[in-house]
């Protein structure tokens, strides 16, 4: 997390010291954008439902975000977040079987592989109401907090297979068990506390900085750095990363502000 502490704050130096603009107009904060995510968690525990020993691994999610914000004059506004992202990872873990009395096994076997399969999906909302404590003809700084609600499901199943010295798959034996699934859900819910920082770049380049803390679950903070690019004066072109302790999510996606 101090690496990425470092690299969010030098980038947010640099920036608001390097930056010009030849457009006198603070950023909005009334817009709705819709975003595709591609989320890459590290270490996800897959023993689920089951006593074999699995490796934790990395899962790489796709989903997608939508969000909606509303100034409400006074330096006010509102903002609601809603995101949602399905995973899957497979292992497969073999054992030779030279130790195994031959009896209890199939004929010819020489391998077997028990083959995980590892499903989760998750979602996030997020509602909050934030106060612009600094702002000027270019740029914006604020304080946000709010409500934050998570869902997570995870499905595994668990194969037995054999397979002889060809590599061929050889027949379970009748009767025994060879297969399995397990399955956990959970929901928990929280507060967000944020703090974030606009500026106009350039006339058609906007840079947002971000930190959020949750208290949902074991407590995290996340630090997002996203640009916007205008293409008119309403619609534009996101593109964002969003940076934790044990992974990351990047998005892109397009804003309509009004």
């Amino acid at each position: 997390m101090k690496s990425a502490n470092k690299r969010f704050a030098l980038t947010f130096i640099a920036l608001t010291l390097l930056s010009t603009n030849t457009q006198a107009v603070s950023p909005s904060y009334s817009f709705v954008s819709v975003d595709y995510l591609r989320t890459e968690l590290q270490d996800v525990p897959l023993n689920i439902g089951t006593f074999v020993s699995i490796p934790d691994k990395d899962v790489t999610f796709d989903g997608f975000q939508l969000t909606a914000s509303f100034d409400f004059g006074n330096n006010w506004f509102g903002q609601a977040r809603f995101q949602e992202i399905t995973g899957d990872a497979d292992h497969i873990i073999e054992t030779p079987l030279s130790s195994f009395a031959p009896g209890s096994l199939p004929p010819g076997a020489t391998l077997m592989q028990q083959v995980i399969d590892f499903d989760l999906s998750g979602s996030l909302v997020t509602i909050s109401a934030g106060y612009r404590f600094f702002h000027d003809d270019l740029s914006s700084a604020y304080l946000a907090g709010g409500y934050a609600h998570t869902e997570v499901e995870t499905e595994l199943t668990y194969t037995i297979v054999y397979r002889d010295a060809n590599g061929d798959r050889v027949p379970n034996p009748p009767g025994r068990w060879d297969s399995g699934a397990g399955s956990e859900s959970g929901d928990d819910s929280g507060a967000i506390l944020s703090i974030g920082y606009r500026r106009n770049l350039t006339d058609t380049l906007e840079l947002d900085l971000r930190a959020d803390h949750y208290t949902v679950g074991d407590s995290s903070t996340e630090f997002t750095m996203q640009g916007v690019y205008s293409l008119t004066t309403s619609l534009g072109l996101q593109i964002g990363g969003n940076f934790y302790d044990d992974g990351s999510q990047y998005n892109l996606g397009v804003r309509y502000t009004f």
